[in-house]
């Protein structure tokens, strides 16, 4: 075997391509394992520049045919990666590495090079990406499902996390109005054209949306374009729309809304599956704001319940006060004429009246005071206390009930 086939037979084992230009005879010669590579028939190559450009993506096509026209024009080497399109019309990636040749008195005679495929390397690449760009997402939302002071504001902060992380175009999420049956947008982020109008209010049922919520079935399609359940075509084609996808947000069986974005690029389905579980925190976020709304309105309503009954204490033992110091003095009065006209039998029954006045006066102060603890506006006092005559006084209360 001769050191030539040697060479191409490595060249292939290690699917490596090899191609040359000649700039005196402007002519582009590749080997087999190139053409290989590129998806061709052997010898089905054009020897022209003109050959391999045919082969390029022509999203790629500007900037390849920039970087080679300056390596041949400055005489610097180069390593690029593009898309090429196979004639069975594939995808594929090619790495292309390129190096100037010089003549015995330096000057440029050419350019070699090599090619290799490198769409499975390329694959990973983005795979990997997408995989930290789904974690940071979730990361994001998470934080914001524990920071939103409102539900508005918890939304916006979820949203506006989808939007940055998965470079979609908008996205928004909707809440049940169970009454009127209506989704109403709460939050949203990219694009507002598309979320105005139309999206703002969409009844169960209507839309793409209504759907996913009438179904309670996520929806997903890479392929919007002349969808009939996306009625804005215009607003689809003007935006470069290509893929949605849209999750009811469901707890304990009852639906709270649906989460839905917009994207102009295929939505893999990784993402798919990272924002099918974003949807059910987001669902849970909803169903906690609400419950804390609903706790704040009870204490609310319990804070005033708490006001009104204080300022009824107030107001009551102001009017009970009045006729039991009223009953008390009197009492006074009556026990110092009877001791006069020596009544006693009448005095002790006047002191049960005057100790049963005054232990309900103490009621009500001790009924004020508890309401003053309650406020925060009550000081403690250091008394002495006759114990004797409390016992006396408790004693004489309940005789008559005995």
């Amino acid at each position: 075997m001769d050191p030539e086939q040697r060479l191409r037979l490595a060249l292939s084992a290690a699917q490596l391509g090899t191609w040359h230009w000649n700039s005196s005879t402007n002519t582009v010669d590749w080997d087999q394992s190139l053409e290989i590579i590129y998806g061709l028939e052997p010898g089905s190559f054009g020897r022209t520049f003109s050959a391999f450009l045919k082969r390029v993506h022509p999203d790629d096509l500007n900037w390849v045919i920039d970087k080679v026209s300056h390596a041949g024009e400055f005489g610097v080497n180069y390593e690029i990666e593009f898309r090429t399109i196979r004639p069975d019309g594939e995808v594929r990636w090619i790495a292309d590495r390129g190096r100037i040749l010089f003549g015995t008195e330096g000057e440029r005679i050419g350019i070699t090079g090599v090619c290799w495929d490198s769409t499975e390397r390329k694959q990973a690449d983005e795979k990997l990406r997408r995989q930290a760009k789904l974690s940071a997402m979730v990361a994001d939302v998470g934080i914001a499902l524990t920071q939103g002071n409102s539900l508005a504001e918890m939304l916006g902060m979820c949203v506006g996390a989808i939007i940055k992380h998965l470079d979609a175009t908008l996205a928004g999420v909707w809440t049940l109005d169970e009454v009127a049956q209506m989704l109403e947008l709460r939050a949203s982020a990219g694009l507002s054209t598309g979320l105005n109008g139309v999206y703002a209010r969409v009844p169960i049922g209507h839309l793409k949306i209504g759907l996913i919520a009438r179904d309670r079935q996520p929806y997903s399609t890479n392929e919007i374009g002349g969808n009939p359940y996306f009625s804005d075509q215009d607003w689809v084609q003007r935006e470069g729309l290509s893929a949605f996808a849209g999750f009811p947000l469901i707890v304990d069986g009852r639906l709270v809304g649906v989460m839905a974005l917009f994207a102009q690029h295929p939505l893999e389905p990784d993402t798919l599956t990272a924002l099918a579980s974003t949807a059910n925190n987001i669902a849970l976020g909803i169903e906690r704001k609400r419950a804390e709304q609903g706790l704040l309105i009870a204490k609310e309503a319990a804070e005033a319940a708490s006001h009104a009954k204080s300022h009824f204490l107030a107001s009551m033992s102001h009017e009970l006060r009045t006729p039991l110091n009223a009953i008390i003095g009197y009492s006074e009065m009556l026990q110092e004429e009877v001791d006069e006209l020596g009544a006693a039998a009448i005095n002790a029954d006047l002191q049960k009246i005057h100790t049963s006045a005054k232990h309900l006066l103490g009621l009500i102060n001790d009924v004020l005071d508890l309401s003053k603890i309650e406020a925060g506006k009550t000081e403690l006092q250091r008394e002495e206390v006759d114990v004797s005559s409390a016992v006396g006084e408790v004693a004489d209360t309940a005789r008559p009930l005995a």
